[in-house]
């Protein structure tokens, strides 16, 4: 019996290919297959695979044209006989533990994912370490070996840390095939939408907080080389597949989804702005406004979903007002009258509430300017929080503010954290000094209230 299929997509890394086949075969679990898929290479990858099936004849050469990494993985896929699937880049490798402890867990708790980590490191002889390694997410997830949806983890865990990589997850082969769960085929950045549509339909997850990847961050890889049209164009193709996921599990999960295709659509505006794409492409402006039409609805004036209106408004300021002039004004009024309504259904604008701001900077400064010139004065009884704060006499627009340390002998009804780049560092304080002891709103987050 194969207990997992390691499929490896092969393309022009015959440098690396010998240290990430050997790490497969020197597993400490034996009962597995490894699938190499030459992708149409043009160096001698191939001839490093044949050297290699001597040293191990048990593998598997699978040699085609150049299709892309996602077709290859597809074809793996298809030839694999394992019960799980396991996808490893040809110029990484695994430590020789990962593919047991992975089964064991994902057998026991007849698991349909195993999350795991990563430890990255630069493509050199001293194999420097990356610092700031995001792939480690041992102290940010918190269910610790513990079953839980794909969904769940993906709202909990996705604002602060979004890994969409096939490496990063041991799948169940039944559970693949038979909700027909396959790569996209012929671009780049297929791995969001695999991942996406996987963790939508994972009922059954487990992380487990261990590094067993081994990254090497390479100057040529598809990640690490400079973003040009053809990964502009991928990109937004991929973004529009994800755009199909609505309809799937019944709409589960496609909250969430949207949030991480908005974020993506806004990302790949921002790059083809710095990178002057649009310059060479004038019709990359179109295809973004028409996957944001796809994500959101089709129509500006019945979207009315604030988070998607920022996402079109900041877009927007990438786009020239000789085209999009009457678009962008638009996203203009249709913004601020979904502001305008989400702050009037706040806790700021209920008379007697109790309510504490946490954050006293340029953000608040500019939200509560536009709350008084659009809605009005504020009802609720308000004081303010800050980490800073040190003089217990500290007035901010004429409000009292106290440090988020010394608040626990304080009832209130809400804590608004006003700081969209640290609400998250922000809430995760309050937690740790407080638990649940308050109702806490992000009001980029949780509302996408963002001036």
């Amino acid at each position: 019996m194969i207990k997992t299929s390691v499929i490896i997509p092969v393309y022009n890394t015959s440098s690396f290919l010998k240290e990430c086949i050997d790490s497969a075969f020197n597993q400490t679990q034996k009962d597995i297959e490894v699938i190499a898929i030459d992708d149409g290479s043009t160096d001698d990858s191939r001839d490093v695979l044949l050297c290699l099936q001597k040293k191990y004849p048990e593998l598997i050469i699978i040699t085609q044209e150049n299709h892309g990494q996602g077709y290859a993985r597809n074809v793996g896929i298809k030839r694999a006989k394992g019960e799980y699937i396991y996808f490893l880049d040809s110029d990484d490798y695994i430590m020789e533990d990962t593919l047991e402890c992975c089964y064991e867990y994902a057998s026991k708790n007849k698991l349909d994912l195993a999350l795991f980590d990563a430890l990255l490191f630069e493509n050199s002889i001293e194999r420097k370490l990356i610092e700031t390694n995001n792939c480690d997410r041992h102290e940010i997830i918190e269910e610790r070996e513990e079953i839980f949806s794909g969904n769940f983890f993906l709202q909990k865990y996705y604002r602060k840390s979004y890994i969409p990589t096939p490496w990063s997850m041991y799948c169940s082969a039944t559970f693949l095939k038979k909700n027909g769960i396959e790569f996209l085929t012929g671009v780049y950045f297929e791995d969001n939408e695999f991942y996406c549509k996987a963790m939508i339909l994972a009922e059954r997850v487990m992380y487990i907080p261990k590094m067993f990847y081994r990254y090497r961050c390479r100057e040529d890889s598809t990640t690490g080389s400079a973003f040009n049209l053809k990964k502009a164009s991928d990109h937004i193709e991929v973004i529009s597949a994800m755009a199909d996921l609505k309809t799937l599990y019944e709409g589960k999960g496609w909250h969430i989804v949207k949030e991480i295709s908005l974020n993506l659509l806004l990302y790949v505006a921002k790059v083809c702005y710095d990178n002057d794409l649009y310059d060479k492409d004038a019709e990359l402006y179109t295809r973004i406004l028409s996957v944001w039409m796809k994500l959101c609805g089709n129509t500006i004036e019945k979207t009315d979903d604030l988070q998607s209106i920022n996402c079109i408004y900041s877009i927007c300021y990438f786009f020239p007002d000789s085209y999009f002039g009457e678009i962008k004004n638009q996203v203009e009024i249709k913004r601020r009258q979904l502001l305008i309504q989400m702050l009037e259904q706040s806790p700021l604008n209920q008379k007697g509430i109790k309510t504490a701001i946490y954050g006293s900077g340029k953000y608040t400064e500019a939200l509560l300017d536009f709350y008084e010139k659009w809605v009005g004065v504020i009802k609720a009884d308000v004081i303010f929080l800050d980490s800073y704060v040190v003089n217990c006499n500290t007035k901010y627009r004429g409000y009292s503010v106290y440090s988020i340390n010394e608040v626990q002998d304080k009832s209130f009804d809400y804590i608004l954290i006003s700081s969209p780049q640290y609400e998250e560092e922000m809430c995760d304080i309050i937690r740790k000094l407080y638990g649940n002891q308050f109702a806490t709103i992000m009001l980029y987050g949780d509302l996408h209230i963002y001036i």
